[in-house]
């Protein structure tokens, strides 16, 4: 997907840092050349947002207009470690921040699941507990269950 020269930044560098994404088309194949088209074992590619991306279509900044579903795609195409997969991974922390905890409830435990609070419109504590699972710390519902 890159055909241009693509800046790309990370909030773990200071501001004053850019990375420059390489025009891939004028890379160092990661695979030999005489291999046509041998794809790279799973476990070798570089990694990228493992654990999904929320939105494909967000633009990291300074990426050269290329979106979190582009850099996925390109990712597969190089080894875990190499120089490029670094520079892709830069921007992980815009494609797919970490998940806010979930929102706990009696983080100490239960002892009766089945015990229906007054103030819970007739729910057990264990169908409270599984509601908020639903949302994360510091939502207001959650602070509110």
């Amino acid at each position: 997907p890159f055909s241009s020269p693509q800046i790309c930044s990370s909030d773990t560098l200071s501001d004053d840092v850019e990375v420059t994404f390489p025009i891939l088309a004028n890379s160092v194949p990661t695979s030999s050349p005489t291999a046509s088209k041998v794809p790279i074992p799973e476990g070798d590619r570089c990694t990228f947002c493992e654990f999904g991306i929320p939105d494909l279509t967000v633009l990291p900044p300074k990426a050269g207009g290329q979106t979190c579903g582009d850099v996925k795609e390109t990712s597969v195409s190089h080894i875990n470690g190499d120089e490029l997969c670094d520079i892709i991974q830069s921007v992980e922390s815009i494609c797919c921040p970490e998940p806010a905890p979930p929102c706990t409830f009696c983080l100490g435990g239960i002892p009766d699941l089945a015990l229906q609070p007054p103030i819970a419109g007739g729910k057990t504590c264990g169908q409270v507990r599984q509601q908020a699972a639903a949302y994360s710390n510091g939502d207001p519902l959650c602070n509110t269950i």
